[in-house]
């Protein structure tokens, strides 16, 4: 993920959990005000208090945790709306090795020798930005881009080692997120 990436989503993730805090405020504030609506001052205070609570859109029914708040900002249009096939640095994910049974298309085991081609994924990318390479050219590719594999082989499994990608590189930095996935995953070479 690049720095300015990182940092975009920083930023918006450290002005959500700031409002977050601040109307959590608000609503103890408003709810110690309860018993002093006698006061006129207290009253005043008290329905500015309600007023600002209206008016937000955050749900202080629950605590939020850091993920939540996170998840909440991240967007598809934040990530990569374009692979870099050139970035060597980047981590791709393959999304399973596939051959052809009968007319159809079918993923077997990666070491299946009548594999045909190769599905991979930029972690930073949407779902949408899929390349499928022959089984040739993806030993190419794998030899030149670090490649992590999932244990299942399917978009579900992507979206969660993403989400662990962006909240890493978010919260902590793109170097500290790209080590923790590279060592909880299975990939083809070492950075």
């Amino acid at each position: 993920m690049k720095d300015e990436v990182a940092q975009s989503l920083r930023e918006k993730y450290e002005e959500k959990k700031e409002d977050i805090e601040f109307y959590t405020k608000v609503k103890k504030e408003q709810k110690s005000l309860e018993e002093f609506l006698k006061n006129f001052h207290v009253v005043e205070r008290y329905i500015e208090l309600t007023r600002m609570l209206k008016r937000t859109k955050i749900d202080l029914k629950r605590d939020w945790t850091d993920s939540e708040i996170l998840k909440s900002v991240i967007t598809p249009w934040c990530l990569t709306s374009q692979m870099d096939y050139e970035d060597k640095n980047g981590l791709w994910v393959c999304l399973g090795t596939y051959k052809y049974d009968i007319d159809t298309l079918v993923q077997t085991n990666r070491d299946d020798p009548k594999a045909r081609f190769r599905k991979y994924l930029y972690l930073e990318a949407t779902i949408d930005y899929t390349i499928t390479l022959d089984i040739n050219e993806s030993k190419e590719f794998e030899q030149q881009h670090t490649i992590v594999f999932l244990k299942k082989n399917n978009e579900e499994e992507f979206y969660k080692l993403q989400r662990r990608y962006i909240e890493k590189a978010v919260l902590e930095s793109p170097e500290k997120a790209k080590k923790h996935i590279l060592n909880s995953t299975r990939k083809n070479r070492k950075i």
